[in-house]
C-alpha cells in the first residue's frame, strides 16, 4: 500500500489524475444510480426507466468508439479541460431547465450527453496514465489505485447519491456536480504531461488502423478476448444472482445487498494490497507469476463462484464473495495494465475505447440470452454454465496476458 501512495509523490501528474478521479468516480456512480430513480419519481412510469437504460447502453457503446478516436486525435490535456467544461455546462443547463420547464425528454437528453462526455473523459485519463508510466510495475500499481477508487464508489457512491437526493432532490446533486467539475478544470490546467498527436488521419482511417492493431497484435487480441469473456460472465452473474438468492437461499433483498457489499470489500482489498496479491509467493521456492498466476487466479475465481451454487449456502456465499472481489480486482488490474503496455501513446484512446465497447456489447447480449434461458433451464444451471466459461478465460489468460517482449531473440521465438 505504501508503494502505491509513493507514486503520488513521485508522479505529480498522476496525483492530479488520481485525486480528481475520486470525485468524478463517486459523482458519476451516484448520478447513474439516481437517474432512474429521478425518472420514475417524475413520471411514475417503469417503462420509461427501462427505455432510459437501453438508450444509456447505446450511448456507452458509441462513447467507446467515438471517445477513443477523439482522445487520439486531440491534445489529451486540452481534451480533459474541454470535457470538464462541457460537463459543467450540461449540469448547469439541467439545473436551469429543471427549475424553469421540467421536461423528461430534455433532462434525459442532457443526461445521455453527460454520460458520453464523462466516458470520453475517462478514456483521456487512461491515456495520461499511459504517458506518465509508459509500462512496468508502476503502471499496474497506478491502475490498482484507480481500482480502489472505483471499488469505493461502487460501495459508497449510491449511498451518498441517495442521501443527497433525499435531502435536496436532483437540484442538490446538480449543484455538487457543478462545483466538482469547475474545480477539476483548474487542476487539469496544471498538468505537465502531454500526449500530442503527431498526425491526423480521417476518422475512418483511424478506425481501420485501430481494428488492424487489434487483429495484428495477438496479445492485444488475446487480452481483449479474455476480458470479453471475463466481464460478460461477471455481468450475467450479477444480473441473475438475486434470483438464486431469493429462490434457492430463501433470502431477501437485504441479504442480496450484503453479498454485493462483501464483494465490494474484496474489490477494495484487492486494489489496496494489489502488490501482495499479484506477487503472493515471490519469496517462496515455488515460482508462479505473470500469466501463470493469472491462470491460477482465474481458476480460483471459478471455484469460489461454483462452490456456493452447488452447496447453496448463504454463509458460504458471503465468505466466497470476499475472495471473488479480491480475485476480480487483481485480474482486471493486471489484464488492463498489460493491455495498456501493448498499446502506444498514439493509439491508447482508440484501443481502450474499442475494448470498452466490445465488453459492453457482449455483456448486453450475454445478459439477454441468459435471461431468456433461465425459465427453460433454471437459474442455477444457467449460472453454472455461465461461470464454466471462466475456465476458457483461464487458458486464454495463460497464453496472452504477457507484457511486451523487448529482447529480440525472445520476440522471434514468440512469433514462431
Amino acid at each position: 500500500m505504501n508503494k502505491q501512495f509513493r507514486l503520488l509523490k513521485k508522479y505529480p501528474d498522476f496525483a492530479k489524475i488520481w485525486g480528481t478521479t475520486i470525485f468524478t468516480s463517486f459523482y458519476e456512480r451516484a448520478f447513474i444510480v439516481i437517474l432512474p430513480v429521478f425518472i420514475y419519481d417524475l413520471t411514475n412510469n417503469s417503462r420509461l426507466v427501462g427505455l432510459a437504460s437501453i438508450i444509456e447502453s447505446i450511448v456507452i457503446i458509441f462513447s467507446g468508439i467515438i471517445g477513443g478516436l477523439l482522445v487520439d486525435r486531440t491534445s489529451t490535456k486540452k481534451l480533459l479541460i474541454v470535457t470538464n467544461v462541457l460537463l459543467t455546462i450540461v449540469i448547469l443547463l439541467a439545473y436551469l431547465l429543471m427549475n424553469i420547464v421540467p421536461s423528461l425528454p430534455i433532462i434525459l437528453l442532457l443526461s445521455l450527453i453527460f454520460i458520453f462526455i464523462s466516458r470520453t473523459n475517462g478514456i483521456a485519463r487512461n491515456s495520461i496514465k499511459r504517458a506518465v508510466f509508459d509500462s512496468g510495475r508502476d503502471l499496474a500499481q497506478a491502475n490498482a489505485m484507480s481500482g480502489s477508487i472505483f471499488s469505493l464508489s461502487m460501495i459508497l457512491g449510491p449511498t451518498v447519491g441517495a442521501a443527497v437526493y433525499t435531502f435536496s432532490g436532483i437540484n442538490g446533486l446538480l449543484i455538487i456536480g457543478t462545483i466538482i467539475f469547475i474545480s477539476i478544470i483548474f487542476v487539469f490546467k496544471k498538468l505537465n504531461v502531454e500526449v500530442e498527436v503527431k498526425r491526423k488521419n480521417s476518422i475512418l482511417k483511424d478506425f481501420n488502423e485501430s481494428i488492424s492493431s487489434i487483429i495484428t497484435n495477438k496479445f492485444i487480441l488475446g487480452i481483449l478476448f479474455y476480458q470479453v469473456i471475463f466481464i460478460a460472465v461477471g455481468t450475467v452473474f450479477s444480473s441473475l444472482i438475486y434470483i438464486f438468492v431469493k429462490d434457492y437461499l430463501n433470502a431477501d433483498a437485504n441479504f442480496y445487498s450484503m453479498t454485493i457489499a462483501f464483494q465490494g470489500i474484496g474489490n477494495l482489498l484487492g486494489a489496496v494490497f494489489y502488490n501482495f496479491f499479484s506477487e503472493p509467493i515471490k519469496k517462496s521456492s515455488i515460482k508462479i507469476k505473470g500469466n501463470k498466476l493469472i491462470f491460477v487466479y482465474t481458476l480460483l475465481l471459478f471455484f469460489f463462484e461454483v462452490i456456493f451454487l452447488i452447496f447453496r449456502s448463504g454463509l458460504l456465499m458471503l465468505i466466497s464473495n470476499i475472495f471473488i472481489g479480491i480475485l476480480v480486482q487483481v485480474l482486471m488490474v493486471t489484464s488492463n495494465s498489460v493491455f495498456m503496455e501493448h498499446c502506444t501513446k498514439q493509439n491508447i484512446g482508440r484501443l481502450t475505447g474499442l475494448k470498452n465497447t466490445a465488453n459492453h456489447v457482449v455483456s448486453i447480449l450475454a445478459v439477454s440470452l441468459s435471461s431468456f434461458a433461465v425459465p427453460i433451464f433454471s437459474v442455477v444451471n444457467v449460472l453454472l454454465f455461465n461461470i464454466s466459461l471462466i475456465i476458457v478465460a483461464a487458458f486464454v489468460g495463460l497464453k496472452f496476458i504477457k507484457p511486451p517482449l523487448t529482447d529480440l531473440p525472445e520476440i522471434k521465438k514468440a512469433n514462431n
